[in-house]
């Protein structure tokens, strides 16, 4: 799956690039189709390194079957790639994904700090407490009102301050969200609440799980790409005190 992973960003990079990056050509001009977990990485980081901005976005990493190697990654390339990468992680809590994510901390902030405004959310002017209160009333709203659809019963509704994740839903049947979704378009909200309802249904990001999820709402991807896009302006964002 790392390998899998890793060929992946290669071919996204590259389909960015104005023409085939040479790197990739050497990779494989030799006829080699099983290329070494090395030289996939070393190939990698060159395409990055073309570019002025390079977002990597690893969804749903707690359930990676290969997370030591994908965490044993993130730890390489982040001090490599200061200044031209942006990471997004998505995960649900495990200690050992929190701990890798915590030394890189002060990274992860400073590229938040990085971002460019383009949501014009400084101008809000909401405080924490307001903005909590208000995605209380907003994902309750959504999710009273998807819930009977999907014939679900949610157990409770949880507002936190999360730092890798829109929502979550526990085992037994507690929905979590992330309190600066209501920030978000509504049909951004939506879309998460939906998400994590569905997961009382199917649990896990299986293809049953994402069937349901576009049965229920068949643009799913437009607001999935606008969080991957915005997203870490909504986290780096610092509510009035």
């Amino acid at each position: 799956m790392f390998n899998g992973l890793l060929r992946s960003l290669i071919a996204q990079s590259a389909r960015r690039c104005n023409e085939i990056p040479s790197v990739l050509l050497k990779l494989y001009g030799h006829g080699d189709r099983r290329p070494s977990i090395d030289s996939l990485q070393n190939t990698l980081h060159q395409i990055l390194d073309g570019f002025e901005t390079a977002y990597i976005i690893i969804d749903a990493l707690d359930e990676c079957t290969e997370r030591k190697d994908v965490l044993d990654w993130i730890t390489e390339i982040v001090p490599q790639k200061p200044g031209n990468m942006r990471l997004v992680v998505t995960s649900r809590p495990e200690r050992e994904i929190e701990d890798v994510l915590a030394a890189y901390r002060p990274w992860i902030e400073a590229q938040r700090r990085r971002q460019v405004p383009r949501l014009g959310l400084e101008a809000l002017g909401i405080s924490e407490s307001e903005a909590r209160t208000a995605a209380r009333e907003l994902v309750t709203m959504l999710a009273d009102e998807e819930a009977p659809r999907l014939e679900v019963a949610y157990r409770a509704i949880r507002i936190g301050d999360q730092r890798t994740l829109w929502g979550s839903c526990s085992t037994t049947g507690t929905l979590s969200f992330n309190w600066r979704l209501v920030l978000a378009p509504l049909a951004v909200a939506d879309y998460v609440v939906v998400h994590e309802l569905c997961h009382l249904r199917v649990h896990g990001h299986s293809q049953q799980f994402w069937s349901l999820v576009e049965r229920q709402r068949p643009d799913y991807r437009e607001q999935r790409a606008w969080l991957r896009e915005h997203g870490p302006e909504l986290l780096a964002f610092r509510p009035a005190r």
